[in-house]
């Protein structure tokens, strides 16, 4: 049904440059919703700057479907506004009120990964996706430099690069005053992947989490994920073809061995896709949106919506290396993705003759 429903959305939109954005409008929606149920709590707590997350309150039931929605939703307008604007086709108010919409969501989006959701994987996945269009921006305005073009003429690329440099330091010095991990991740990383020495992964609840040198105990939210995918990419050489089931692949490997193991999942989507249908499951999944993006990125023929399909693409990519695939519907909604980004780059024999 994902595949169908994406495929449909695909071919509907694949010649429609401006209405792709009612995906990204229900998106909004959605943030805007989540905002307005987060006010009443943080006006009582007396500030709208304080993280609050109680799952079963918000619109969003665990943090990870927010990242999920607020990371595709990032990764389509921005797409978008990049497609409008090589597109040469749209006059300036339309590509004004995409870049006021692309604010808008921006806004929403890392508002609430930083006092909504606390969450650390959300604000580093925009980083990674701001970033990576920041360098084409700057190696485009070089290239055109280079061939002469006048600096009047590259100022929306100079001011779209500053723009998402002060949105990602803005909200980016919120979070690290807000949250420890930050400061040391790479520290807690190194601690949490030497899963021999330290078992208390086994046990969470019961052993806690382990200290560094210094006594501080590492991130909980860091340990976990760091210890949990390690111990998943040790299972996968042993499970090459998987178990068959994508519920909670990753535990059901290791209860035989750890009877009082407490460990949900791996937290990694592509590494409880191996886990569960195995290295042909993941060269069939991660190779039909690796060869979609491929093909549009170094198709012949001018693609409408290359900046969406290279965005939406790549954000699947990391998204689902931090992202969950086991829980509530997210098998669904990746294969929906894929197949729209893959629809959305079809053109019939007629467009072509064009």
């Amino acid at each position: 049904m994902g595949v169908l429903l994406g495929s449909a959305t695909g071919l509907i939109l694949r010649n429609k440059l401006l209405e792709i954005n009612l995906l990204w409008v229900a998106t909004v929606i959605s943030f805007l919703f989540l905002i307005f149920q987060y006010i009443p709590v943080a006006i009582q707590m007396e500030t709208l700057l304080v993280p609050h997350f109680w799952d079963g309150f918000y619109i969003y039931s665990g943090k990870i479907n927010g990242v999920l929605a607020g990371s595709i939703l990032l990764a389509g307008i921005t797409g978008v506004l990049i497609d409008l604007w090589r597109s040469h086709i749209v006059g300036f108010k339309i590509l004004f009120a995409t870049i006021c919409f692309w604010m808008l969501s921006t806004f929403l989006t890392l508002y609430a990964y930083v006092f909504i959701f606390d969450t650390k994987n959300g604000l580093g996945l925009a980083v990674l996706l701001f970033l990576f269009w920041a360098f084409v921006a700057s190696a485009y305005s070089v290239n055109q430099a280079a061939k002469g073009r006048s600096f009047k003429s590259l100022f929306p690329i100079l001011a779209g690069i500053f723009l998402m440099f002060l949105v990602l330091v803005g909200f980016g010095s919120q979070q690290f005053k807000r949250n420890a991990g930050w400061g040391n991740f790479l520290e807690d990383v190194s601690i949490s992947v030497q899963t021999n020495r330290y078992k208390n992964w086994q046990n969470i609840p019961e052993l806690g989490y382990p200290q560094t040198n210094s006594g501080r105990a590492v991130a909980p939210n860091t340990y976990e994920r760091a210890a949990w995918f390690s111990l998943g990419v040790d299972l996968v050489p042993e499970n090459p073809w998987g178990i068959g089931v994508l519920g909670n692949a990753f535990p059901k490997l290791l209860i035989d061995r750890y009877p009082k193991l407490t460990a949900p999942q791996s937290h990694s989507g592509w590494l409880e896709l191996t886990l569960s249908f195995g290295i042909p499951g993941l060269i069939l999944t991660l190779g039909a949106l690796l060869t979609s993006i491929y093909s549009c990125v170094f198709s012949k023929v001018r693609q409408l919506h290359l900046a969406t399909v290279a965005s939406l693409g790549g954000m699947l990519i990391i998204l689902y290396l931090v992202g969950e695939l086991n829980s509530k519907h997210a098998i669904e909604i990746l294969y929906y993705w894929i197949a729209l980004i893959t629809t959305l780059q079809w053109q019939s024999i007629e467009d072509k003759a064009n």
